[in-house]
């Protein structure tokens, strides 16, 4: 079954199947990980980062009947999860701090020479790489070894784009390529950035770079093309254009996300979120929202469940796509301990 199959109105244990989701703009940032452990009793689905209370709080229960715990630490003014939901990066203490397991937030180490209060951390999809970018985003930063021995690497100096902007990067699942687009006029391109070596060439010329997304093996990479509206494949490493897609009937795209099987491609745009299938480049389903989505993220990797991030005030639901189900869920911020934000 397909978001859209059934009413506005029908509902099971915290899932809603929608022809329209409503706006209602959330506080918190949600990671699933249905093996976590914890030391609370109850079963732990995940984390979230509590923004108004600056720590990290277990979400109990299970997808569609999940409900928030209690604030476990406030020493973070942000904290990035991973996708396999067992660790974290705090930011706000002036360092970066790793949390090696969330069961036991209030317990972490510092990664030395890690850029000051990066503005961006984007994970690789298989969780052992965390590449962040200064407020400057002038420069990027690879820490490897997250689940194992940590290694922060040399700074990544962009400088030499500075003629022309650098508008968006990725991340490939195994974490050694960054993919780095640039979008000024007449000399929009797209470099990949392979174990912090900058590029000499680019591997593609695009009119308008925007959002980028690897697939789930890392052979390819998906581009938008806001001067085309259209969204390329290109073969990694060659940047051979293995097939693209008319974009035109799509509202604002913000971002995109892979399948796990590499069958689907994810477009979150303004208003809809779109399932194309990338066999015959056709969409296999639409669903409309009533909402913005600003990202795209993979908050579970078994199974994989993607957050739609949006603005957000302290009453709105978490929503989650499942991506094996097509189906959209939604997470309370209240619970019968009072509002999640206070």
């Amino acid at each position: 079954m397909t978001p859209g199959d059934r009413t506005p109105n029908e509902t099971m244990s915290g899932m809603i199947l929608v022809k329209r989701v409503s706006a209602l703009p959330m506080l918190l940032t949600l990671v699933f990980s249905l093996n976590a452990e914890s030391t609370f009793s109850g079963p732990v689905a995940g984390y979230v980062f509590d923004g108004r209370q600056r720590s990290i709080r277990p979400v109990l229960g299970g997808l569609g009947a999940a409900y928030l715990g209690p604030a476990l630490t406030t020493q973070w003014v942000y904290a990035s999860v991973a996708p396999n939901g067992k660790m974290a990066l705090g930011i706000g203490r002036g360092t970066v701090d790793l949390i090696s397991d969330l069961a036991k937030s209030d317990r972490f180490s510092t990664l030395g020479d890690a850029i000051r209060m990066p503005d961006r951390i984007v994970w690789s999809r298989d969780s052992t790489t965390a590449v962040l970018s200064a407020p400057t985003s002038s420069l990027l930063q690879r820490v490897t070894g997250l689940g194992g021995s940590p290694m922060v690497h040399s700074l990544i100096d962009l400088s030499q784009f500075a003629g022309n902007a650098v508008s968006g990067w990725s991340v490939s699942p195994d974490g050694h390529t960054i993919a780095l687009t640039t979008g000024a006029a007449g000399t929009a391109a797209v470099y990949l950035i392979v174990d912090d070596s900058i590029p000499t060439a680019s591997i593609a010329n695009l009119g308008d770079p925007g959002p980028s997304v690897f697939s789930s093996d890392g052979s390819s990479l998906f581009v938008l093309d806001r001067a085309a509206k259209k969204i390329v494949r290109l073969q990694i490493p060659t940047g051979g254009v293995e097939g693209s897609f008319d974009a035109s009937s799509l509202p604002t795209i913000s971002d995109m996300q892979a399948s796990a099987d590499g069958a689907l491609l994810y477009i979150a745009s303004s208003n809809s979120l779109t399932a194309l299938d990338l066999s015959t480049w056709q969409p296999a389903w639409s669903q409309p929202l009533d909402m913005t989505p600003t990202s795209l993220t993979a908050f579970s990797v078994a199974p994989p469940v993607f957050l739609l991030d949006y603005d957000r005030s302290d009453a709105s639901p978490v929503w989650l796509l499942d991506g094996q189900a097509a189906r959209l869920y939604f997470v309370p911020a209240a619970n019968a301990g009072g509002d999640a934000s206070r």
